[in-house]
């Protein structure tokens, strides 16, 4: 199948569907350096290397998106809260399966925000959330046992 390349409004090169775009990496909220942060998360966590470890959470809401990652022997537990807009505020109650992880209700665990380097003490399954897209950083959460 053959694109020809044609140039649509405003100038813009067209291939096909889909627009060309040139990004300065090196200004505004530096992507570049998240996705070097991004890159070296997904080395540094074994959950992350496997493809068939997958379990989707529950979330109140359609716009968030969240997902488990571990390994066989939960020495590496990934969580993922990903927001599906990428403009407005949005804020969720997860349900974090803190059973299948090996802890109980009464049990506190710390949460590692590993792109922004924050931690927190969570308890229970119901963990509340709030994802902005306006900040510079995204959430992303590593449990790890808190002792």
């Amino acid at each position: 199948m053959h694109h020809k390349s044609h140039t649509r409004k405003r100038g813009i090169p067209q291939l096909g569907k889909y627009e060309i775009k040139h990004w300065n990496l090196e200004v505004g909220w530096g992507l570049k350096d998240v996705i070097a942060r991004v890159n070296r998360i997904r080395r540094e966590n074994p959950a992350l290397q496997d493809t068939f470890n997958l379990r989707f959470c529950e979330v109140g809401n359609n716009n968030i998106l969240a997902y488990l990652k571990t390994t066989s022997d939960l020495a590496n537990v990934v969580l993922m809260v990903v927001s599906l807009d990428p403009v407005n505020p949005q804020s969720v109650v997860l349900r974090v399966p803190i059973w299948d992880l090996g802890l109980n209700e009464n049990e506190p665990y710390m949460a590692h925000d590993l792109l922004g380097g924050e931690l927190c003490i969570w308890q229970g399954t119901h963990i509340h959330i709030d994802l902005n897209p306006h900040l510079k950083r995204r959430r992303e959460q590593d449990f790890e046992y808190f002792l």
